[in-house]
């Protein structure tokens, strides 16, 4: 496994594991706030800054989904996917807010079947060229046992 897409993978894992602890942390939060008896006004804010690091937690996990396909796309030769099939957001951060491209679900079930398609395609390239090459190997070779044993007649 190369490097980078074990960091990937590693990356992605853990920011996995951040969101399935920052929506524990707004279910209990939620829980929490509304046993104590605060008003729906004063719980908004501590709820929406909790929803909102899910939310970035989530964009960065479609950030890495998104440009992995894209690279096993550029990879195989095919083009960007277009810009129907993206969903741009605002997503906030520490130090501001930036705009994030991710694919939607349907652009990327799209796009993998435009991955898989190829990936097809170049297996059928090589399953048409591979046999004829072979038979002709194996004829070679009957005529060259053929040849070797008439000459030692």
């Amino acid at each position: 496994m190369p490097v980078t897409v074990l960091k990937a993978w590693i990356r992605l894992t853990l920011y996995r594991r951040q969101l399935k602890n920052a929506k524990l942390a707004v279910a209990s939060l939620q829980k929490r706030l509304g046993k104590e008896g605060v008003s729906d006004r004063d719980a908004a804010v501590p709820v929406v800054a909790a929803a909102r690091e899910v939310e970035r937690i989530e964009a960065e996990i479609e950030l890495i989904r998104t440009g992995r396909l894209i690279l096993k796309g550029i990879r195989l030769g095919l083009d960007p996917p277009p810009e129907e099939w993206l969903y741009t957001r605002q997503v906030l951060h520490e130090n501001g807010s930036r705009a994030v491209s991710t694919l939607t679900r349907l652009g990327e079930a799209k796009f993998r079947r435009q991955i898989l398609t190829e990936k097809r395609s170049r297996w059928e390239f090589w399953l048409k060229l591979i046999p004829p090459i072979i038979l002709a190997l194996t004829g070679l070779l009957g005529t060259l046992i053929g040849v070797v044993a008439l000459l030692k007649k």
